[in-house]
């Protein structure tokens, strides 16, 4: 795993600040964060700079996280159409982080269906509604006899 991922990191270095890829690197992680492999789903790698930072970042923010805020931006302005999905960390080495942004083309003919209101309630696990996060607390609620007392 470590050698792969220097292996990785070195093709990344070699690679311009911002680049598509063809598949994702990690390809159960970026299921996770929502990519599909179908039309409409599209992955960019970015690299970040490490260390000392020149523009003034907002207050009780990271330099990194700022800078990687800026690059999303500059993945969504690189491709106007495009929207950003998610983004995940890939690999480090000396002078760079490297992350795959996951963007979503929300005119394509799969992905506007996906988006249609009428499906919304069928995306995602059935499950019940909860109480406080608890899927018991509902079962218990309907299935106990309560008896208010009234003055």
């Amino acid at each position: 795993m470590g050698f792969l991922l220097r292996v990785h990191c070195w093709q990344y270095s070699q690679l311009s600040e911002l680049h598509r890829a063809p598949h994702p690197t990690w390809p159960h992680k970026a299921r996770r964060l929502g990519y599909k492999a179908q039309q409409g789903y599209v992955i960019y790698q970015i690299h970040v700079r490490h260390g000392g930072h020149e523009h003034p970042v907002p207050r009780w923010s990271l330099p990194i996280a700022f800078s990687l805020l800026q690059r999303r931006e500059m993945d969504a302005t690189h491709c106007g159409a495009l929207r950003v999905l998610n983004s995940c960390w890939v690999g480090k080495d000396s002078t760079y982080k490297f992350f795959e942004v996951i963007l979503i083309d929300p005119i394509h003919k799969p992905i506007k269906e996906i988006l249609t209101p009428k499906l919304w309630p069928l995306k995602g696990s059935q499950v019940p509604p909860t109480i406080g996060g608890s899927h018991c607390a509902p079962w218990k609620k309907c299935n106990t006899l309560q008896l208010h007392r009234y003055c």
